[in-house]
């Protein structure tokens, strides 16, 4: 497959990211799969899930990007159990994520197909073929996922008012082979190759 610069470009700045970030990304890794299941998780539960002593694993979370119920459970970080405009299904379990991008990467980093369908490999159902998602690099002033959104064409994406002054638009298999490559970048941060495969 011939790789666009403009893919080149967002590969390299994701890549880059997650490598200023190794134990942010390890975190995040055990707290996809937790937040996976569809519950709340507890930062104990977490601690024991890493293997770390809660006092670490809370001096990582307070630095980390999460949303929290009233019990002080973590209940999104990428992965959400609070409804967003990007919702994606494992197996029976509604999931929803922060952008477009992490719709792609989730079911490649998780080791499980989910539906738009996003196999952990490929775009399975795509419908309009000529969609597009906006992805914003990540760097000193923003996230990794940040204003990233599907549009229906190349060109209604461009016209779009809100569309993020330094997005980039990549077609939406594009896009699934930058989440399978930021799959691929935190699981070995995290010492796998492979993905863990979960029911």
């Amino acid at each position: 497959m011939i790789t666009s610069p403009t893919l080149q470009k967002a590969i390299k700045a994701h890549e880059d990211f997650v490598a200023a970030h190794p134990e942010q990304f390890r975190l995040s890794l055990a707290l996809f799969r937790l937040l996976a299941e569809g519950k709340p998780v507890s930062p104990e539960g977490l601690a024991t899930s890493l293997q770390r002593s809660l006092q670490e694993v809370q001096a990582l979370l307070h630095s980390a990007d999460i949303r929290v119920d009233q019990a002080g459970n973590i209940i999104g970080h990428g992965l959400s159990l609070v409804p967003t405009p990007h919702q994606f299904h494992l197996s029976e379990q509604a999931l929803y994520t922060w952008c477009a991008l992490d719709s792609l990467a989730f079911p490649a980093l998780l080791g499980r197909a989910a539906r738009l369908t996003v196999a952990p490999e490929t775009i399975v159902d795509l419908e309009p073929a000529s969609a597009v998602v906006s992805i914003h690099l990540p760097g000193e002033d923003t996230d990794i996922c940040n204003d990233g959104h599907f549009f229906v064409s190349h060109d209604l994406a461009s016209t779009w008012p809100s569309l993020h002054p330094r997005a980039v638009l990549l077609s939406v298999e594009e896009a699934a082979e930058l989440g399978r490559g930021l799959a691929s970048v935190i699981r070995s941060i995290a010492g796998e190759q492979k993905p863990q495969r979960h029911s």
